[in-house]
């Protein structure tokens, strides 16, 4: 089924804001990708550098589907990476060069994957208000993201337990993404009110994906 019938009906602003909301996630996806492999020659535990390069084939599917669909609306090519994604690219890769793996994991499993289920969960509202196409795609999707989020998660919680001296270091860290993934939401808010969720609270949103125990978080 070409993806282009998934948008049928869509006129041509919200064409363009699901297709800019698609570039987004494509973009988040690939820095994804790049980040599990780089974390798996990290870390120790043959479960964890399994499950980080399973993680790694699940972003580079999810990628090359985000692709897909954005080319499907035909508004050319996607928007180049938002200059904070840029940046978290930086930032993780340069923690896996330093075998830095508590920063890469609170910089791309718990923040990045976080925002990206967010992003994921109003795009998979309004296409499936629109169309019962690709559901259980969908479906597959939300449910990987959210096990890679929740994997970061336990992973950094051991990281901290092991080492009472990462925490104090990761505080500054964190605050500064929270406040980097807070104006993307935001810069993100316009599409969504395009696509009928004008009343989406994005902050809290953000707060609720994210637990009170990760660093830089808590009010």
């Amino acid at each position: 089924m070409p993806f282009r019938e998934l948008v049928r009906g869509f006129d041509s602003v919200e064409r363009h804001s699901l297709h800019y909301l698609l570039s987004v996630m494509a973009h988040g996806e690939s820095i994804a990708k790049q980040g599990a492999l780089g974390q798996a020659s990290l870390v120790h535990d043959p479960v964890a550098r399994i499950f980080l390069r399973r993680q790694a084939r699940h972003e580079y599917f999810h990628e090359l589907v985000f692709r897909s669909v954005a080319a499907g609306l035909q508004c050319g090519s996607l928007i180049p990476m938002p200059a904070i994604l840029a940046e978290w690219h930086c930032q993780i890769q340069t923690a896996v060069r330093h075998s830095k793996l508590p920063e890469s994991l609170l910089v791309q499993q718990v923040f990045l994957e976080g925002l990206g289920h967010i992003v994921l969960e109003q795009i998979d509202k309004e296409l499936s208000g629109r169309t019962n196409r690709l559901t259980r795609l969908r479906g597959l999707i939300l449910r990987q993201e959210q096990q890679h989020h929740e994997f970061g998660l336990q992973l950094l919680r051991q990281e901290l337990n092991l080492d009472s001296s990462v925490r104090a270091r990761l505080e500054p860290v964190g605050a500064s993404l929270f406040q980097n993934a807070a104006q993307l939401l935001g810069d993100l808010s316009p599409a969504f009110a395009v696509l009928d969720a004008d009343d989406f609270d994005y902050l809290t949103a953000l707060r609720a994906c994210l637990p009170d125990d990760v660093p830089g978080v808590s009010p």
